[in-house]
Order: C-alpha cells, then sequence, then structure tokens
C-alpha cells in the first residue's frame, strides 16, 4: 500500500492482472511441455534400450542391424540430452545446471551432434533403400555406413572445436530463458557467414536428398502396382 504526494488518503495497490494471468498461463505451458517431454522419455529409453540390445546381438552384422544400432545409440543420447531442459521446465525456467558454462557448451555440443546425426542417418536409411529397390541384388557394403558415420562424427567435432577457439572474440554461449536451452552465437562475419552456410549443409542437404529417395521410391513402388495389375488383368 502507497501514499499519495498530495494527501495522506492510502492508495492501493493494483497488480497488472495481464502480466500475473499471462505468467500462470505459460507456467500450466511449460508444464505440459515437461511432462510430454517426460513421457517421450519413459517409453524412448526404455524402448531404444531394447533395440540396441536387439540389434547389436543380431546373429547377422550386416548394413540393417549396424545402422539400426546406430540409430539407437542416437535415439537414447537424444533422450537423456533433454534431462536438463525438462528440469528448468519444471523449475519455472530457470538455468539449473545450465548455468554452469563448462556444461552449456558440452551440452550445445551434444545435443546439435544427435540432432543433426538423426538427420543423417533417416537419408543413409533412405539412400540404402532406394538403392535397394532400383538395384535388385544391390548390397550396401557395412564399412562404407561406417566410414560416413566416422566422417561425419569427425567433421562436426572439428567444426565445433573451430568456433570454440576461433570463433572470435565477441562469441556467445549461454543460456536462452526462451527456448529453455544453451546456444551460442557468432558475430565475427566470416565465421558467423561460414556457420550460417554450413549449417545450411547441415539441415538442407539430408532433407533435399531423403525427399529425392522418397519421390523414387514412391514412384517405383506406384509403377510396380500399375504394372502388376495390368499382368493380372491379362491372365484374367
Amino acid at each position: 500500500m502507497t501514499t499519495n504526494s498530495s494527501n495522506s488518503a492510502p492508495v492501493a495497490f493494483t497488480p497488472n492482472m495481464d502480466h500475473l494471468l499471462s505468467e500462470e498461463e505459460y507456467r500450466i505451458y511449460d508444464t505440459l511441455l515437461a511432462v510430454t517431454l517426460t513421457l517421450c522419455t519413459v517409453v524412448g529409453l526404455p524402448g531404444n534400450l531394447v533395440s540396441l540390445i536387439y540389434f547389436y546381438s543380431a546373429s547377422r552384422r550386416d548394413f540393417s542391424s549396424l545402422i539400426y544400432t546406430i540409430v539407437s545409440c542416437i535415439d537414447i543420447c537424444t533422450c537423456v540430452v533433454h534431462f536438463p531442459v525438462m528440469i528448468a521446465l519444471y523449475n519455472s525456467r530457470r538455468p539449473g545446471i545450465f548455468s554452469e558454462n563448462t556444461f552449456c557448451v558440452a551440452w550445445i555440443v551434444v545435443f546439435n551432434y544427435v540432432q543433426k546425426m538423426s538427420m543423417f542417418l533417416v537419408m543413409l536409411l533412405s539412400v540404402a533403400r532406394t538403392l535397394t529397390l532400383i538395384f535388385l541384388r544391390y548390397e550396401i557394403n557395412k564399412k562404407s555406413l561406417i566410414a560416413a558415420f566416422v566422417t561425419y562424427t569427425a567433421f562436426s567435432m572439428l567444426w565445433n572445436i573451430l568456433i570454440y577457439f576461433f570463433g572470435g572474440p565477441d562469441k556467445w554461449y549461454g543460456y536462452y530463458e526462451f527456448d529453455v536451452y544453451c546456444y551460442y552465437d557468432l558475430y565475427s562475419k566470416p565465421m558467423s557467414y561460414i556457420s550460417q552456410f554450413i549449417e545450411a549443409i547441415y539441415v538442407g542437404f539430408p532433407s533435399i536428398l531423403t525427399a529425392i529417395c522418397f519421390t523414387i521410391f514412391a514412384y517405383k513402388l506406384l509403377r510396380k502396382s500399375h504394372v502388376s495389375g495390368r499382368n493380372q488383368k491379362k491372365r484374367q
């Protein structure tokens, strides 16, 4: 309660109800998002652990078992890396462990890696299925998969090292409350332009190639179905 300067009559303090209601609304949204992430983790983590054990112990160590083993590992890491995000959402978006700079930098590296590796593995699966559909007797060598995985991982780690050490004096790592995760930002123009270009390749190339493979795959299946239907009519 405050007093007016012109007289001694008390003036009641009126809170900003829009602000209070918006905060309460955001708490509800944060809780729903945190519960959703928790349910996904509760289902996804054990499921991917079972998948990892199954594909890793498969009797045939071919391309399929190897790539699904890697996919299971990446999905497990995706579940684990969201633990700090869930904690922050349950805790009114307070940074928690994200306030530790070393952890924040490490989390950024892991989070970006598992995101991009997931897209890369989907691309490899799409390419493999398309090649198998076009060339029926074609067998993909699993050494090619290992080489692609190692090369992609090495490039990703090298790029993160270059950003950390040569990103310029004005690079920034930190926790962003509105998105509830850590991120980095580059302000020096050469590195920022290179970073945007590499990010575009990271995200764009797997998406475009996957879309092309899907188009070829769908065309082949539709054509095969059309030819089979026409041959069946001739037999009748």
